[in-house]
């Protein structure tokens, strides 16, 4: 053993033999930023228990968020960033950069303001937020001088449009004189064509070519046929002299503008990098949610306060219908490692599911500890593994002259240096690809040299030598890989605590093999080997009469449900009865009450006292009687809360809101001064909010 405290870290060739690589493929599907596909295929293990739970509660978070159906994407931040970094040197950008900056900056709000709606359903992925930084007015402002199209706006300053009108009224001119000359050539067969058209930012006639000296000019351009020559006659010239000029300062003023917003990016650089990492790093843990969801599982885990999915100590390993997510129509897995037992040898026949049972093991752990959900059932514990090594397959280096042999042997020797109580070793068809006796005994000794080390192991095996260690082993367990020998086909359940049979005799006799063939080597199989494998066959039996009293206590538990959800039913029903019938009390009372006050306002008029002071304790009666109803209906709703009720705190005798309802017992309450988390018990609904869950049923009735 050396190194036993050396941290390991997660090989390529370890995730790619679990197929992580292939996971990590489909996740960077869903990212629409490049450098994400780069950073989502290159994810590697976590190593801190800090590190996986965060990981999992933004995934977590992202879940929720996408469950809702809200629409929410992300957008390429590469060339933003490019652009960014420019402006922060004072290079000029384009006016559609510097439009494509804002409209990130815009869309990334949007997402942010999703997200702060969403708060209470995804708190952790709130707080990736940093909403000290504002960029409003920088957005305003590039909205101020840019239209929707990302070109400056013609009347972007005073100036701009003062010299934009010149340079309409000039160009207005210009085609006026133009269409003067056009008008006194159409007759001596000189224009080609009747239209003004630009040439070099000129405007010019389309003159025949063999009579371009009919109309003194400049010659800017000829047509491709060469029939045609874009002539600026003499008369414009001047005046086009003149728009150059207003274009030369036109230009200098959308460079005066260009530089002014390029230097506010410049100055906000720092802020809106900021933007561009928060955009990144929720496109990343979106695209592991939206991953997750399109998969479509049965049922998947995430690590959160409700599921303790990672066991920061290496206490067990634990999976509950867990699947391969690279597999369709795959039998759920499930394995328990709890200590004194750290390993499990698994024997069955070949294609019987051995191989994907070690797989789903290794590629489950690798994606939980990435912070990546995983398909299982709430229960299933993984280990917080320092390192996994793995010898699955085969895995015969060319390049190196290995054997298959060799190869795995290489692979193993990695763990027995290397591995410690914190490890999850995982050897597939251990003591194979050499003489079956040597192997088998080479297998045992390899398994019990790695137990040692308390470390989880899965090994895989067809040695009959290797079950019998196993079953005198106070610390492995044997299983195998359930078959059909009616069908002869392999059910992929995996068995816990039954050594498996390779069933070779029965398959070949079934196939259709001589009987005489068959008795004969029935005959060489020793009196041990048959005596063990007609024990091996009552366990199998026992365990299968234990899956189907297991399957008829489910339907119970179902078949009681349904009773429970019937008789929460019938239960409502009477409530509501209940309840129609204190609302009529209290109706009554309230018209009382009303009369009463009439009355009284009427007597207090007429000063008759007698009457009055009559009127009064009838009055002060119809008060007490409802007092009694509403802290009777109090005391009915008392244990039915919802956010936002109005509740009075017995303890500290003071109305709050209620603003979390954490469990069953413990409810976060929002006072004048703070919030508070305290028992059910200590609250009850307040009087006010009793009348308005009142007044809301009455008018359901």
């Amino acid at each position: 053993m050396k190194q036993k405290n050396q941290k390991i870290n997660f090989s390529d060739d370890l995730l790619k033999s679990l197929e992580f690589d292939q996971i990590l493929v489909k996740i960077a599907d869903f990212t629409n930023i490049e450098n994400n596909k780069i950073t989502i295929k290159n994810t590697k293990p976590l190593t801190t228990f800090k590190q996986i739970e965060r990981k999992h509660q933004l995934v977590n978070d992202a879940i929720n968020i996408a469950n809702k159906k809200t629409k929410i994407s992300f957008i390429e931040t590469g060339i933003i960033k490019n652009d960014v970094s420019h402006a922060s040197k004072q290079k000029m950008l384009s006016s559609l950069e510097i439009f494509q900056i804002a409209e990130f900056i815009k869309f990334h709000e949007k997402i942010a303001k999703i997200i702060h709606q969403a708060k209470y359903i995804s708190p952790s992925i709130n707080s990736l937020l940093n909403k000290s930084v504002n960029l409003k007015n920088l957005t305003k402002k590039i909205d101020q001088y840019l239209d929707s199209k990302g070109q400056i706006k013609p009347d972007a300053t005073n100036a701009l449009k003062f010299l934009n009108k010149q340079l309409d009224n000039i160009g207005h001119e210009i085609k006026d004189k133009l269409e003067i000359i056009i008008t006194n050539n159409l007759k001596n067969n000189v224009i080609q064509e009747n239209i003004i058209t630009l040439r070099n930012d000129r405007f010019c006639l389309s003159i025949k070519a063999n009579e371009k000296n009919a109309i003194p000019g400049i010659i800017h351009s000829t047509s491709d046929s060469g029939q045609t020559v874009f002539l600026e006659p003499i008369q414009t010239i001047n005046l086009g002299n003149e728009r150059q000029e207003v274009y030369l300062e036109i230009k200098k003023e959308l460079d005066k503008i260009l530089k002014m917003l390029v230097n506010d990016i410049g100055v906000e650089s720092q802020s809106i990098n900021t933007k561009i990492k928060e955009h990144n790093k929720l496109d990343e843990i979106f695209a592991i949610a939206f991953y997750t969801l399109k998969c479509n599982y049965t049922e998947f885990i995430t690590h959160n306060i409700e599921n303790t999915l990672i066991e920061e100590e290496n206490y067990s390993l634990k999976l509950i219908d867990a699947c391969h997510p690279l597999i369709d129509k795959v039998i759920p897995l499930n394995l328990d490692i709890i200590s004194p037992i750290n390993a499990i040898a698994i024997t069955g026949p070949n294609t019987g599911g051995k191989t994907v049972a070690l797989k789903t093991t290794g590629l489950l752990t690798i994606m939980a500890l990435s912070g990546i959900p995983i398909p299982a059932r709430k229960g299933t514990k993984i280990p917080l593994y320092n390192a996994i090594f793995c010898d699955i397959g085969d895995e015969q280096s060319i390049e190196q002259s290995l054997s298959t042999f060799s190869a795995h042997i290489k692979s193993i020797i990695k763990a027995i240096n290397y591995g410690n109580n914190n490890s999850l070793i995982l050897l597939d068809e251990l003591g194979a690809g050499t003489d079956p006796d040597e192997g088998a005994r080479l297998a045992v000794a390899i398994l019990d040299y790695l137990v040692n080390y308390k470390a989880h192991i899965i090994i895989s095996t067809h040695h009959s030598e290797v079950k019998k260690y196993v079953a005198n082993s106070q610390t492995i367990l044997n299983a195998s890989m359930e078959f059909n020998l009616k069908k002869l086909v392999p059910t992929f359940k995996i068995n816990i605590g039954v050594p498996g049979n390779s069933n070779a005799l029965l398959i070949a006799k079934k196939i259709g093999l001589s009987n005489k063939i068959i008795k004969k080597a029935r005959s060489l199989i020793s009196k041990e080997e048959i005596v063990y494998a007609k024990a091996t066959k009552q366990l199998s039996n026992q365990l299968r009469m234990i899956d189907s009293q297991k399957t008829q206590i489910v339907q119970l538990k179902l078949k009681l449900k349904k009773t429970i959800s019937i008789l929460q039913n019938d239960f409502n029903k009477i409530n509501k009865t209940y309840e129609k019938n204190h609302l009529n009390k209290l109706n009554l009372v309230n018209n009382h009450l009303k009369k009463i006050e009439a009355s009284i306002a009427k007597l207090q008029i007429d000063q008759d006292k007698k009457q009055l002071d009559m009127l009064q304790n009838k009055f002060n009666q119809q008060k007490k009687l409802l007092s009694s109803i509403e802290q009777e209906i109090t005391d009915q709703h008392s244990d039915n809360f919802s956010l936002g009720d109005e509740v009075y705190i017995k303890s500290i005798k003071t109305y709050g809101k209620i603003k979390n309802i954490h469990s069953s017992n413990n409810i976060e309450i929002e006072t004048d001064q703070s919030r508070i988390i305290v028992k059910i018990d200590d609250i009850k609904l307040s009087r006010r909010n009793i009348k308005l869950a009142m007044n809301k049923k009455q008018n359901t009735f």
